[in-house]
């Protein structure tokens, strides 16, 4: 594709109801020739993408993966099914309104490490809105009636 500047930005074709870049002749789908190091991840092919999609929202009920998305519950279906992916606004949404599934789809996208642990991220969500929680009652009740409480627990009931 060429633009008016005449800079050209590669080339497009048309795969179904979408784009995707196209290919060089003599390069190889799923291939990346400026990988040396080892670390970088396959392609995925748009079946794999689909499987992958699939495997994620099995864990979720319909509903809360039609909310989590903003998307109907027959688009979930079709997921669920294999029949189609999600678009990446979706995936997004999914991702920030839950942390297994923000677990689940950071590993997809070729993270590694704790955060792509389902039982880890969620944990570490419940952890995270408890001090947020403990930081409001701290707030509400004043710093002298926390540091007493904080005190107690730290010498197992004993206030000097």
């Amino acid at each position: 594709m060429t633009f008016a500047e005449g800079k050209n930005t590669g080339t497009l074709a048309s795969i179904g109801r979408g784009t995707v870049p196209g290919r060089r002749a003599g390069s190889l789908p799923g291939t990346n020739p400026k990988n040396t190091s080892g670390d970088i991840l396959p392609s995925l092919g748009r079946n794999e993408l689909i499987r992958e999609v699939q495997a994620i929202v099995l864990h979720f009920p319909i509903k809360q993966v039609a909310e989590e998305q903003d998307c109907t519950t027959k688009a979930v279906e079709s997921q669920r099914s294999g029949d189609s992916a999600m678009s990446l606004l979706a995936a997004a949404n999914m991702s920030r309104s839950n942390p297994r599934a923000r677990a689940m789809f950071a590993r997809l996208f070729g993270f590694t490490g704790h955060y792509t642990d389902p039982d880890f991220m969620e944990g570490m969500e419940k952890v995270f809105h408890a001090y947020l929680r403990q930081q409001h009652q701290v707030a509400e009740e004043g710093p002298a009636e926390a540091c007493d409480e904080a005190m107690g627990d730290l010498f197992g009931g004993m206030h000097h």
